[in-house]
């Protein structure tokens, strides 16, 4: 074999060498990208449910709140009317 034979096969062994290594750094680096956007995902619904059920406890608390001043208010008006002093 001649020197010009052994240089270009030498020259594709390299380059393919390379382009693999190229490849497989490329294929590390989306799986880590998938593998982070997926956890902030994750994450981002974590502390949406989390909102979610601190918003519906506020609501609970509230409502109960209201009920109990409505309760309130038709005692007085039942009492002032003197009407039944019931709750119905």
């Amino acid at each position: 074999m001649d020197l010009i034979s052994i240089l270009s096969i030498t020259l594709g062994l390299f380059s393919f060498l390379g382009g693999a290594l190229l490849w497989y750094k490329g294929s590390v680096e989306k799986r880590y990208a998938a593998q982070r956007d997926f956890n902030h995902l994750k994450n981002n619904y974590q502390q949406m449910s989390e909102a979610l059920a601190a918003i519906a406890k506020d609501m609970d608390t509230r409502f109960d709140s209201t009920d109990d001043q409505l309760k309130e208010i038709k005692l007085t008006i039942q009492y002032r009317l003197g009407g039944d002093k019931t709750l119905y």
